[in-house]
């Protein structure tokens, strides 16, 4: 009789150490899925800016310029956000370091991305205070930064 009951806690503590590991695994992929979904919107919430950085008009050129320093600023902290989200990705780092040097690499290629466009924008809205002449080129390299951008 002794010796049923020792194999019975001792199943049972083998059974609740089996499910406490499992649940262990299960939360850590559920955080990965949340800190997924955190960098998909961080990414979306990144083209709105530049979407509204395309559309900014340049009717009053002090608020602009001061609006597109404030869009600028945005998207180089939502870069930086992204950084900040995958130093918590314990799956990819660990179960999947290729894909979380993949990625380290698109965020440097984004960061690298973002210097163009905000620098080749700043040109076209200071070029645009001087005069309109330069700006059609201006123009077309901010727009030509936009779609590589968003590419």
């Amino acid at each position: 009789m002794k010796q049923s009951i020792g194999n019975i806690f001792k199943n049972l503590n083998n059974y609740l150490l089996t499910i406490l590991l499992l649940s262990i695994v299960a939360i850590l992929f559920v955080g990965s899925g949340s800190l997924s979904f955190q960098k998909v919107k961080i990414l979306n919430n990144e083209e709105e800016f530049v979407n509204n950085i395309m559309d900014l008009e340049t009717v009053d050129l002090k608020t602009t310029i001061i609006s597109f320093n404030a869009q600028s600023v945005g998207l180089i902290n939502k870069v930086s956000d992204l950084k900040d989200i995958n130093q918590y990705d314990y799956i990819n780092k660990f179960l999947l370091p290729k894909n979380a040097k993949e990625y380290e690499y698109d965020i440097a290629v984004l960061k690298n991305k973002i210097k163009i466009f905000n620098s080749n924008s700043n040109n076209f809205f200071s070029e645009y205070i001087r005069n309109s002449k330069r700006n059609n080129f201006n123009r077309k390299k901010m727009l030509n930064s936009y779609i590589a951008l968003l590419n």
